[in-house]
């Protein structure tokens, strides 16, 4: 089996002390001096440990709005609370399985472990949304176990206060923002807790909403594999002083499982773009033919690649990686769509009682197996959310019978729903539950966010 790699193709296996300790392996002529390179970019020097037991070692950072980000789209978090701690994310205790394939450097919440990854895009452009997002997450569910979803009790924690419950949210919060001419798009390494964010810029293709994705799965960048002087050769000399660390080894211990992959959506490019001194030059040469390969660009499709840091699609070797860091995961669950985010604008005047319905539909809803095994979806159920055939919560005398549920044809694909805005409301939010069930009696579920507002 061909593995790539998590967290830079090295695996912190449970019986060593961690990845990431000990010195850099590469040479460097010099430090990078704490530079600022246009407005947006400062280089610093933190000290860090990329797992609690693993040494600490200085890494140069770019530091934007008050976050450290490592290799330029990789954010560590902010810099200050990274000074103040020398922040240490514990390495993940996975379940059985879960170190033995590839290179893990797992942070302190480690992997979305039930295969589901939750997202919020309400902040991006629907050109986006619809575009670039859409195809990046059917390319990674394509030959992955990982689904996508809005639903936020996916991952729901829950503290008490002076004996009240606190709940909280694992979920990643999709971010737009203008390209500050240097990374295209940055995420955190795993699942962190609570929300997380993903920005993304009108540079970032769909492949790189894909890297990226990666990135929050837990996967590093390929070439800062240990083994990587066997496979490509770096030029230091041709990088700038600031981005040098960029192209660092920065684990260098942990067991190496698996193959490097000169296909991955995860490798850097030959040449550096604004990293490198002469950009006519490339930065990372190879010591090795590239291989032949057929990377996913959607859904279904596949397309040939002819060299390293390619920005089509996910390979084959990201697939057996993603697959690696959720084991236990079935790759035959459907997936639930419940359509974009909606708002509507109600004529009706403030201080009057005003009746709006959306239209829901589940058409995007659809089975990424059914190819290759004729699963499909069978079943389709709308809910509000917050919504019971039972009012045993509110009525603790026994269950009481609820009003019916007020979504019409609430088990096909397509369903309505309306409500009446209150007299004195300018705006209202609901939310509602889509639930798939396909031929296999296996269940997946999305939430969409509808809105009515009179302005």
């Amino acid at each position: 089996m061909h593995f790539s790699r998590i967290a830079a193709g090295i695996l912190c296996s449970s019986i060593l002390a961690g990845c990431g300790g000990g010195s850099n392996e590469v040479p460097q002529s010099e430090a990078p001096a704490a530079t600022t390179s246009g407005a947006a970019e400062k280089f610093v020097p933190i000290s860090y440990r990329f797992t609690k037991d693993s040494a600490p070692q200085t890494i140069w950072v770019t530091v934007k709005g008050g976050n450290a980000y490592f290799q330029s789209d990789i954010n560590l978090g902010p810099i200050e609370r990274l000074r103040e701690a020398e922040f240490s994310p514990d390495s993940f205790t996975a379940e059985s399985g879960g170190r033995e394939a590839a290179g893990v450097i797992y942070p302190s919440a480690g992997r979305w472990y039930k295969g589901v990854v939750v997202y919020n895009e309400s902040q991006l452009p629907a050109s986006v949304r619809d575009g670039q997002l859409w195809t990046a997450m059917n390319m990674i569910m394509a030959k992955s176990p990982i689904r996508f979803s809005r639903d936020q009790d996916y991952y729901k924690n829950v503290t008490y206060i002076s004996s009240a419950p606190v709940y909280t949210y694992d979920n990643i919060a999709l971010y737009w923002q203008n390209f500050d001419g240097a990374s295209a798009g940055s995420s955190q390494i795993g699942r962190q807790g609570g929300t997380q964010g993903l920005f993304a810029t009108d540079r970032l293709s769909a492949a790189g909403f894909a890297h990226e994705f990666l990135h929050a799965l837990g996967v590093w960048h390929e070439q800062s594999r240990s083994d990587r002087d066997t496979y490509i050769s770096v030029d230091y000399g041709n990088i700038k002083t600031e981005y040098r660390s960029q192209y660092d080894k920065h684990v260098s211990d942990g067991a190496l499982v698996g193959g490097y992959d000169y296909c991955s959506v995860m490798h850097y490019p030959a040449k550096g773009g604004g990293m490198a001194i002469d950009n006519a030059k490339p930065i990372i040469k190879l010591l090795q033919n590239f291989p032949s390969c057929i990377v996913q660009i959607d859904a279904v499709q596949g397309a040939g690649v002819s060299g390293i840091g390619q920005d089509s699609g996910v390979s084959d070797g990201d697939f057996a990686t993603i697959r690696a860091l959720h084991p236990g995961v079935p790759e035959l669950l459907p997936f639930a769509y419940a359509g974009p985010n909606q708002k509507v604008i109600t004529p009706v005047a403030w201080g009057t009682a005003a009746p709006v319905t959306f239209s829901l539909n589940a058409s995007k809803s659809y089975h990424p197996n059914w190819i290759s095994n004729g699963a499909r979806i069978v079943s389709y159920s709308w809910v509000p959310v917050g919504w019971s055939p039972t009012c045993s919560s509110q009525y603790p005398g026994g269950p009481v019978t609820c009003s019916t549920n007020p979504i019409v044809n609430a088990n096909s694909a397509q369903a309505t729903y309306s409500v009446v805005m209150n007299a004195q409301s300018s705006q209202e939010e609901r939310k509602v539950r889509l639930t798939v069930t396909d031929n296999a009696g296996r269940s997946m579920s999305d939430v969409v966010t509808l809105t009515a507002a009179r302005y």
